[in-house]
């Protein structure tokens, strides 16, 4: 800009000299033609200066200040990422939304800006994005980096981001007591919402547990609100609910990128501690609804404690670790519509570097053990699949990532058949026969020998057909069709849960 400037001063700095040599042989009117016209031209370059002046003492930071939007390729389609950068007492800061997923105001460790580049880095989901700005259309162009991964993602400045909402989302007023609350667990801040009837009954309580990932309080996915959904609906009907951002998501603090399952059951440890501080709560009817991941540690928590009135599985996990996720993979793959050829090959690879995570302690042994298998799968490539890979180191640094990360490693190790055996708690399992990431079949087989060989008594398990793994009711079940659904999670679905946990329990009479 400093440039420019100049450039435009020198511009009228040279009119004007060629008016002052003609002033001298004008008439009187004439002189106060040019003379008016003159003053106009000193206005003009006195505005300039003041204009370009101020854009040469600007700083260049400032322009990264605001709200920056882009849509990040996956697998299974889009989600938008959100960039907040502010200043504050000269000091730059951000955070991240992905409104998609419902994960809010991650915190960004560290803003840097040199010259036209940007650097931001999320310590707690392992992510780190580096751009250049593109001043003359507001937009950065970069690469989102996650787990060894690198994806093209540009971002542009906005004004505000637009939040579709879901017919089934409940909006305030609402007819019962909604609190912002917060406990605690070994210095990780919790924050969350607790729900509960108006009147002045000892409540019986749920704690609603969330999926795989860094999840809200409403577990928030392709603009849903499961969790909001359900607690709305069982509240209204006589339970309190509590339900909070997982460790560093939204207002909680803590980090993800190191915590393993057994961490996440520490946290609902603290949430049971704190429902059982409430004189609203009846402690001894507290109960654990959890999702997927969320049914594993509330497995984990009824397997040692007798405190715990009952759980409620949905897409519950019976299968160990290592033979989940190659299952995973292949069925999400066939419902993408991937070749039948590359399916399978595909899932004999994953077999093999899910069993070297799950065996190997080493770090080093690992990354070389994956090297070679990953060295072999890409020699047996035809050569155009082979481009997709384009770069083989990336791609093998990419897999140990992912392959040698405290969840996974932990995750691949455990088997939620030995928890479930020891659970003597009432247990409702529900699946949905769409559900193409917890292979439902599979996982209630395993789930209903598990509790029986502990000879539970008190079991129901349902396999829900037409509805994915969230509850809704799906057409085909693939992923990239959730955030195309209105219905956030089934009516029946919830009808079957909330009259299972009325028998189980005894439900007082609530709001209605």
């Amino acid at each position: 800009m400093s440039c420019l400037w100049i450039k435009e001063r020198k511009v009228y700095k040279v009119l004007i000299s060629k008016y002052e040599i003609k002033i001298s042989g004008l008439n009187t009117t004439k002189m106060k033609i040019y003379f008016k016209f003159l003053s106009v031209l000193f206005l003009i370059n006195i505005l300039l200066t003041n204009i370009f002046g101020g854009l040469l003492n600007h700083d260049k930071n400032d322009d990264y200040i605001g709200t920056w939007l882009g849509k990040l390729k996956i697998q299974t389609g889009e989600i938008r990422i959100v960039f907040g950068i502010e200043k504050k007492d000269e000091k730059l800061s951000a955070y991240l939304d992905s409104p998609d997923q419902g994960n809010l105001n991650i915190p960004v460790d560290d803003v840097t800006i040199t010259k036209d580049s940007l650097s931001l880095i999320l310590s707690s989901i392992g992510v780190r994005y580096e751009g250049k700005i593109q001043r003359d259309s507001l937009k950065i162009v970069g690469v989102w980096k996650q787990n060894g991964e690198e994806l093209p993602l540009e971002i542009k400045k906005i004004e505000t981001v637009v939040m579709e909402k879901k017919p089934q989302e409940p909006a305030p007023p609402f007819p019962y007591n909604s609190e912002n609350v917060i406990f605690e667990n070994k210095g990780i801040k919790l924050v969350g919402t607790l729900t509960y009837p108006k009147d002045n009954l000892h409540f019986a309580a749920v704690i609603l547990i969330s999926d795989f990932g860094p999840q809200d309080r409403d577990e928030t996915s392709f603009n849903h609100k499961p969790f909001l959904t359900i607690s709305d609906y069982l509240t209204r009907n006589g339970l309190a609910v509590l339900r909070y951002d997982d460790r560093g998501i939204g207002g909680s603090t803590g980090r993800m990128d190191k915590a393993t399952t057994l961490d996440f059951a520490e946290d609902v440890d603290a949430a049971i501690k704190y429902l059982k501080s409430r004189k609203e709560i009846d402690s001894t009817k507290i109960g654990l609804i959890g999702h997927s991941e969320g049914g594993l540690i509330a497995s984990i928590i009824a397997a040692r404690s007798k405190d715990i009135a009952f759980i409620v599985l949905l897409a519950g996990i019976g299968l160990p670790g290592d033979k989940l996720l190659p299952l995973q993979i292949k069925q999400i793959s066939e419902s993408e519509g991937e070749q039948p050829e590359k399916v399978k090959k595909n899932f004999i690879l994953n077999k093999k570097l899910f069993s070297l995570a799950k065996t190997e302690t080493d770090s080093i042994s690992l990354k070389k053990k994956i090297a070679k298998v990953l060295t072999d799968y890409y020699n047996s490539l035809k050569e155009e699949d082979k481009k997709q890979i384009y770069d083989l180191n990336l791609f093998i640094d990419q897999q140990f990532q992912t392959l040698s990360g405290t969840w996974i490693k932990f995750f691949l190790q455990y088997d939620p058949r030995k928890d479930l055996e020891k659970v003597t708690c009432p247990v409702l399992t529900l699946n949905g026969a769409k559900d193409v990431q917890v292979p439902f079949k599979e996982n209630l087989i395993e789930i209903r020998k598990a509790l029986e060989k502990g000879h539970n008594k008190n079991i129901k398990i349902i396999e829900i057909q037409g509805l994915n793994h969230f509850f809704q009711s799906a057409i085909s079940g693939r992923i990239s069709e959730y955030k195309q659904l209105d219905d956030t999670f089934a009516l029946k679905a919830l009808e079957i849960i909330y009259n299972w946990i009325n028998d189980t329990i005894k439900i007082k009479d609530g709001v209605n």
